[in-house]
């Protein structure tokens, strides 16, 4: 879509040369300032490496600041 075209043209690293150091990432599916869908455009371009997706269920962008540190 438009806005992930807008996100490519500001791409500056070919992540599709990332060699020797597996990536895990963390997405939270409701997550409407890091996408999913752009976390998976540039996984996808990842194939020199294993990665790791862990999908956090029902949280957004601010989980990770707050929540994820809750006791």
């Amino acid at each position: 879509g438009t806005r992930l075209a807008f996100a490519v043209q500001l791409t500056e690293v070919d992540v599709s040369r990332i060699a020797g150091v597996p990536i895990s990432f963390f997405i939270g599916e409701r997550d409407y300032i890091c996408r999913k869908s752009y976390a998976e455009y540039y996984i996808d371009q990842m194939t020199l490496i294993d990665t790791n997706v862990q999908i956090i269920e029902g949280e957004g962008h601010f989980y990770f600041a707050n929540g994820a540190h809750d006791a």
